[in-house]
């Protein structure tokens, strides 16, 4: 998708992953007892999660939950815990009721409704305006026209640190889940 666009810089799970031309510019990947603690309440509460690498998507089960998630996003997911054996940098809490359960009992992360279906969970303090930053800073980019292009709620403070904001819809998900 970066060679049809054009763009070399990308920052990814929400300011966790940031790469410029391909090449690693930030990282934050997510401390694994965090991940841990938050599987073992998720599991109590009968939420599973959703877990990303760089280049990888994960779910800790399948259900019906995860199933409408990415089938809104037009993805497919598998289940196996790979937060064990490689760097996360975002986590996915599948679910679409019962979120306030979370905030209180895991204080280390943020929690941002993404989906009707899932909320986007990275540490406090981590958000694509810290990884946008990060890339200014790191590849002396601080004159540079910035833009961002977002869909979802998760991506308001992301349009506020950038000179171009670009909001895209995301209906045509809606209407293959029936959903719209």
């Amino acid at each position: 998708m970066l060679e049809v666009t054009e763009m070399t810089s990308v920052i990814a799970m929400n300011g966790q992953y940031v790469s410029y031309s391909g090449k690693e510019v930030y990282t934050s990947p997510i401390d694994v007892d965090e991940i841990k603690a938050l599987h073992k309440g998720a599991k109590s509460q009968n939420v599973e999660m959703a877990v990303y690498t760089e280049s990888k998507i994960r779910g800790t089960a399948q259900n019906e939950v995860m199933d409408k998630h990415y089938c809104y996003l037009g993805e497919e997911s598998s289940d196996v815990e790979l937060y064990l054996n490689e760097p996360i940098y975002m986590l996915l809490l599948l679910l679409e009721h019962g979120a306030d359960y979370f905030p209180e009992r895991f204080p280390y992360f943020q929690f941002v409704r993404n989906t009707p279906f899932s909320n986007d969970v990275v540490p406090k303090g981590d958000s694509k305006t810290q990884g946008i930053a990060k890339l200014l800073e790191v590849m002396d980019f601080e004159d540079v026209p910035t833009y961002a292009f977002g869909d979802g709620m998760n991506d308001l403070e992301m349009f506020e640190a950038v000179d171009h904001a670009i909001a895209m819809g995301l209906k045509k998900g809606l209407r293959l889940c029936g959903l719209l």
